[in-house]
């Protein structure tokens, strides 16, 4: 392994997937057995060299993404699902844009269901010019739209159109924020940017409001769940 390299712990050991090494990039995938102070080499060809990140999702599997696969010199928008318990990886998207710092940053914004890896669990990760997050058990990779903070596919014009049908304002807000749209929602949750978890609620009407008063400046997200979906929008107390 080398600098760079994404780590995650399962199965009780360390696992290392790619980085640079004196010789430059590694294409292996190391295992570290704290127990027996022990290398090993899982993988003889992994599928991916020099950065990437990794995530996991329960004690044998994780989301590697970024990085460069064996096949391609520059950053790679690959997501693998990786199978420790079978040295496996499963190819689950190569349509997410590589940007320069692909591999930064990935983590899980929600609260994983550890055992039925719920529908709700997304991984976010940045490009280094644009935030991503992709959608575990639909398979679905969205971009967040800054302009009507929102996430949607870039491609996906009826999408777009119904994450900008619900709005929040005023952002910045200083005491309460005012939702606004024309979908029930079924609740809203408040997030802070570390993707802790700090309020739930349910609403009674389509149009409503978030007493924010009580959070400390900064920037928040409002997941709001309705019954066409989820939709993420973000806030700046």
């Amino acid at each position: 392994t080398g600098n760079g390299a994404a780590s995650v712990v399962l199965n009780n050991k360390i696992y290392y997937f790619g980085g640079y090494n004196i010789y430059g990039t590694s294409n292996s995938i190391m295992t570290y057995d704290p127990a027996t102070s022990n290398w090993y080499l899982q993988v003889v060809n992994g599928f991916f060299v020099g950065f990437s990140g990794a995530v996991s999702i329960n004690n044998m599997i994780a989301f590697v993404v970024g990085g460069s696969s064996t096949s391609k010199s520059s950053l790679s928008g690959e997501i693998y699902r990786f199978d420790a318990s079978t040295g496996s990886k499963t190819l689950v998207s190569d349509n997410v844009p590589a940007g320069e710092y692909f591999n930064c940053l990935v983590f899980d914004f929600d609260t994983l269901n550890k055992s039925t890896n719920s529908v709700d669990t997304c991984l976010y990760f940045w490009t280094g010019t644009d935030f991503y997050r992709y959608q575990v058990n639909n398979d679905v990779v969205q971009q967040f739209d800054t302009l009507n903070e929102a996430w949607a596919l870039s491609t996906n014009v009826d999408e777009l159109r119904y994450n900008t049908a619900i709005k929040i304002f005023p952002n910045p807000v200083k005491n309460y924020l005012q939702v606004s749209g024309n979908s029930k929602i079924r609740f809203y949750e408040i997030y802070n940017i570390k993707g802790e978890k700090l309020s739930q609620s349910t609403p009674l009407n389509a149009e409503f409001t978030v007493d924010v008063a009580w959070l400390k400046k900064g920037i928040y997200f409002i997941k709001l769940r309705t019954d066409k979906g989820v939709i993420a929008k973000q806030f700046v107390k």
